[in-house]
């Protein structure tokens, strides 16, 4: 079975950041965890999160957004997942102080 880098990105509930990790795995095994990182949410970052939340309580239809929700996701913030470019410029900033190869290979896997 093929060995596969996967990077992964979490943000919880306490709502204070993005968790980013590297593995490689055949999907069965893990074969090496490599480096894990954060990234701390501003307090603007925040404070949109947690409005949008409490705001997204009433949406009824799917397709409804209210100003702060369209503010959020153009925002590129909400716990779903990011764009290319917020997990490329993520990557790059949790892994800055990396060795060249490892960073070469986590930038290679989102692409």
């Amino acid at each position: 079975m093929a060995i596969l880098t996967a990077i992964g990105l979490m943000s919880g509930t306490s709502m204070d950041g993005v968790d980013v990790a590297l593995i490689e795995s055949d999907g069965e095994r893990i074969g090496r965890l490599g480096p894990t990182g954060y990234r701390a949410y501003t307090r603007e970052e925040r404070n949109l999160l947690r409005a949008a939340l409490v705001d997204a309580v009433g949406v009824g239809d799917r397709n409804a957004r209210s100003p702060i929700l369209a503010e959020a996701e153009k925002a590129q913030l909400e716990v779903t997942p990011v764009s290319g470019e917020k997990i490329e410029s993520l990557v790059q900033e949790v892994y800055a102080h990396t060795t060249p190869e490892l960073a070469e290979k986590a930038g290679a896997a989102i692409k």
